[in-house]
């Protein structure tokens, strides 16, 4: 992913630094956004179902693999069952659980299970924890804002940085800060709105005036799903 951030003006190593790590905050924060949902739902289910296999029960997980791809993502997961006599009874547990839509394909032990629709209340559950996710985000990188402010610090102790140099470093690590933090706060929203669709509202007016004329921003274009 090509960067988000604005070039710094001073390239000195402490900025820099920071910047590399506030960034990594950053995409791996759009990461966890591509993750969320409820594709795993299928898994938890055969993680916690039993199935009696040579007279003894056994995890449905031990003869199973989930395959995720990210064509059908929030479509259907592909399920492959590990042994020919156990496709008819997971298949049972399997639609049992609420998963009507399984289809075999082929004459192969793989079958294609159809995710149900989120309800509106699951859709609710994501966006809190797209509201989590928002928030343990800026954390990081405020801490780690505050640990390079902390190494500039002990660098001028120790005199071998001087007062300019060290208040440029520090107004730029700022910079970097607010940045992402913005960045964090606007991609949170696209991707709350993206899952809530019509029902996505804004609770914090001044919010809305802030972030709202920023999603609509190219940088924001395709950046989550």
């Amino acid at each position: 992913m090509a960067s988000m951030l604005t070039p710094l003006e001073n390239e000195d190593s402490y900025s820099l630094a920071t910047k590399a790590r506030i960034e990594d905050i950053l995409d791996k924060f759009i990461e966890d956004l591509e993750d969320l949902g409820n594709d795993d739902a299928v898994e938890k289910i055969l993680n916690a179902e039993k199935i009696v296999v040579d007279k003894k029960n056994r995890r449905v997980s031990d003869f199973v693999e989930v395959i995720y791809d990210e064509l059908t993502k929030g479509i259907s997961v592909r399920v492959v069952i590990k042994r020919d006599d156990l496709i008819d009874p997971i298949t049972v547990i399997i639609k049992e659980s609420g998963f009507n839509r399984v289809a075999r394909v082929g004459r192969t032990n793989m079958m294609d299970v159809k995710l149900p629709k989120p309800t509106f209340e699951q859709l609710e559950a994501l966006s809190e924890k797209v509201d989590q996710l928002r928030t343990t985000a800026i954390n990081k990188a405020t801490a780690i804002k505050a640990d390079s402010l902390q190494r500039i610090k002990a660098g001028m102790d120790k005199e071998y940085l001087e007062a300019p140099e060290a208040k440029k470093a520090t107004e730029q690590i700022e910079l970097v800060l607010r940045e992402v933090a913005m960045h964090i706060r606007v991609i949170a929203r696209i991707k709350q709105k993206k899952m809530l669709k019509t029902q996505f509202v804004w609770e914090d007016k001044e919010q809305q005036m802030l972030l709202e004329p920023l999603m609509k921003k190219a940088i924001y274009r395709g950046i989550v799903k």
